[in-house]
This record gives C-alpha cells, structure tokens and sequence, in this order.
C-alpha cells in the first residue's frame, strides 16, 4: 500500500485499467472537491492485484475501499489477496446501483469474503409552488457559522454511523457552512438540530438531518425541512439518502412527499457485522 500524492495518480490508476481494453468496473465516481479533500489530508492510498487497482480511504479506525478493476473475476481475486494481507484492517465497500446489478456484484465480492453490512436507498421528492412560502421565522433556527463546525462534527460522530453514513471532514462542514448550506436551531447555544445540503444544478441534495433525541418533541426537524424546502425552491427536485431497514425515517420522509427509487447503495465489510450491532 502508498499514499497517494495529487489527483493525477488516481487519474493514472484508472487510465491503467481502461487501457487494459476489457471489462471496466468500478464502485469510485470522482469528485474533485472532495477528492481534493483527502488527497489535502494525506487520506488516500492505493494497492495493485489481479488487474484490479483499489483506492482506499483513510477513517477513524477503517479504510473506505474503491475498485477499478477488468472483470468480476479479476476484482474477486484482488479482494481475496487484499484480504490475505497479514494486516488486520477493516475495509468497506459501496455499491451503488439498480437493485439487480449492486446484488450481482455483491455475489463476487461475498465470495471474497465481504459480508452485508446494511443498505441505503435513495428517495427522491419533486418540489411543489407551495415550498417557496415555506421561510420560517422562528427565531432559533440560522445559518451556522464557523464556531458551530465543531460541535456539528461532534454530533456526527456521536449519533451516525460512519461505515454507512460517509461522515464529512471538518473542512467539508466548513465549506458547506461558509456556503450558507447548514442550518442550525440552536437554543441556549446549544446546537439542538440542524441540516445540511448542497444545491446542483437543478437538484438540491440533502445531505444530514438530525434533530438531538433530548429535543424531538419540538417540532424541530419539521421546521428544519420546512426551511430546506423554501431554500430548495428554485430546484425541481430534492435527494436523499436513508437506511433501507429504518422503517421510523422512511415513514417521515414519506411524509414530506420523498418516494424511493429503484437505486441502492448496498454496504459491505470484511466482518461479520450488521447495522445496528455496531452502533450504541
């Protein structure tokens, strides 16, 4: 395994294997801010099997795992000899795609000795003239500002999941707060929920919604949601992300007017673990 040291190398390690002129299959979708991002934090390493190239992430105690690789069989083999590293290290993989093919992959990767981890599906929600009349006035909800960067992260990593959630760096809440895309209530100075999103193009992205369990009983996320919809009215559609098996969110989501597609994010790791076992 090395460090990967600018953008151009990742660039280098796809090149190798479009050249190659076979299969070409991947789970890494390139964003260059982002990926900008880790290569900034010395987060990004790579690994060479079985004309597979892997990509791997640094986090908190795991590596996120990416793939460009020739055929399934070549990207089996290059996980099972990862694997048989005399390393102990805990990796995880996405799948994003339709229901049929993320399941097809999945087969060849659990071969390898990957093991489900959990699912995500993406909801989808068509905005309505009503949600430019959705501007609340509530004296507690705001933009965040810088200082509050800190305590948004903590809250991050205390209540979500970083094997199936992608927690963001704090330089990423940071830009998203400097763009005015996070909105806290905050009470007593104290952050009791907030949201986060990113507007593309037509589509806006709602990226983390969270209200503290202690303050779930005020109406906060609905305000919350309310003010992303007024912000989001100039797209024609909002998107995001949910634990397939979090039957309590899908329902609220529902609710605001999101309905599934039929595009899964399915989660993998190299131990026999499940969603929930490893959350408190």
């Amino acid at each position: 395994m090395y460090k990967i040291e600018n953008i151009h190398e990742i660039h280098l390690l796809i090149k190798d294997i479009r050249d190659l002129r076979q299969d070409f299959l991947t789970n890494y979708y390139p964003d260059p801010i982002k990926t900008g991002l880790w290569v900034d934090n010395d987060l990004l390493y790579a690994e060479h099997f079985h004309q597979t190239n892997f990509i791997l992430r640094k986090d908190t105690n795991f590596f996120h795992l990416y793939y460009c690789s020739s055929s399934t069989n070549d990207l089996s083999a290059g996980l099972t000899s990862l694997l048989n590293r005399p390393e102990k290290i805990l990796y995880t993989i996405d799948l994003l795609g339709n229901k049929t093919d993320a399941a097809e992959i999945g087969g060849r990767i659990g071969s390898a000795g990957f093991f489900p981890y959990t699912s995500l599906i993406r909801m989808s929600r068509v905005t309505l003239d009503s949600d430019k009349s959705r501007l609340t006035d509530n004296p507690y909800l705001t933009e965040a500002v810088s200082n509050d960067s800190d305590e948004i992260s903590g809250l991050l990593h205390q209540f979500f999941d970083p094997l199936a959630e992608n927690l963001p760096l704090l330089s990423e809440i940071d830009s998203w707060i400097n763009s005015g895309q996070v909105l806290v209530f905050k009470e007593a100075n104290t952050i009791q929920g907030f949201l986060i999103y990113e507007i593309t193009g037509v589509t806006s992205y709602l990226r983390y919604w969270f209200v503290h369990p202690a303050h779930r009983e005020k109406k906060i996320g609905s305000a919350l949601i309310q003010e992303f919809f007024a912000r989001s009215s100039g797209t024609k559609r909002q998107l995001f992300w949910v634990i397939q098996s979090n039957e309590n969110a899908i329902k609220r989501y529902h609710h605001y007017g999101f309905l599934p597609e039929n595009l899964v994010d399915n989660i993998y790791t190299n131990t026999n673990i499940r969603y929930g076992e490893n959350n408190s």
